[in-house]
C-alpha cells in the first residue's frame, strides 16, 4: 500500500463519499434535460471532492489539494444552488439532502485545511505560498 493511502478512514473522505453517493441519487431522478447538462457537472463536483480529499491526505500535496477541496466545495454549492433555481432538483428534500451535505463537508474542509495551517505553520513544506 502507498504512503497516504489511508484516507478510507478520514471522516471527511466519509461525508465526501456520502454526498456524492446521495448527488448520484438525486441527479437519477432529474428530468432528462437537467440530467445531462447541471445533473454531470453535479456528479462531476462530487466525485472532485471524493479525489481532493484523498489527495489530500498525502503530506506533499495537503496544502494544496486543502485549497482545491475548499474551492471544489464552494463551486459545488454554486452547481446546487443554481440546480435548484433552474428546478432540476424533483423536491426540496432532494434539494435540501444534498445541500446540508455539502455544507457540512466545507465546513469540515476549511477546519481541516485551518488545522493544518496551526499545526505546521506559515513555514511548512505543504503551506500555501502567497500568504492567503
Amino acid at each position: 500500500m502507498q504512503a497516504g493511502a489511508y484516507y478510507e478512514g478520514l471522516p471527511i473522505y466519509k461525508r465526501a463519499m456520502d454526498l456524492a453517493a446521495t448527488m448520484d441519487g438525486a441527479v437519477k431522478k432529474f428530468s432528462r434535460h437537467h440530467k445531462y447538462g447541471i445533473g454531470l457537472e453535479l456528479r462531476r463536483a462530487t466525485i472532485e471532492i471524493v479525489q481532493l480529499v484523498a489527495k489530500a491526505n498525502e503530506r506533499r500535496y495537503r496544502a494544496q489539494a486543502q485549497d482545491e477541496l475548499c474551492r471544489a466545495a464552494e463551486n459545488c454549492k454554486v452547481l446546487i444552488n443554481l440546480a435548484k433555481e433552474i428546478q432540476a432538483f424533483p423536491s426540496f428534500a432532494a434539494f435540501a439532502a444534498v445541500a446540508t451535505q455539502v455544507v457540512d463537508l466545507a465546513r469540515q474542509a476549511e477546519a481541516w485545511r485551518r488545522y493544518s495551517e496551526g499545526r505546521s505553520g506559515p513555514d511548512r513544506p505543504d503551506a500555501p505560498k502567497g500568504g492567503s
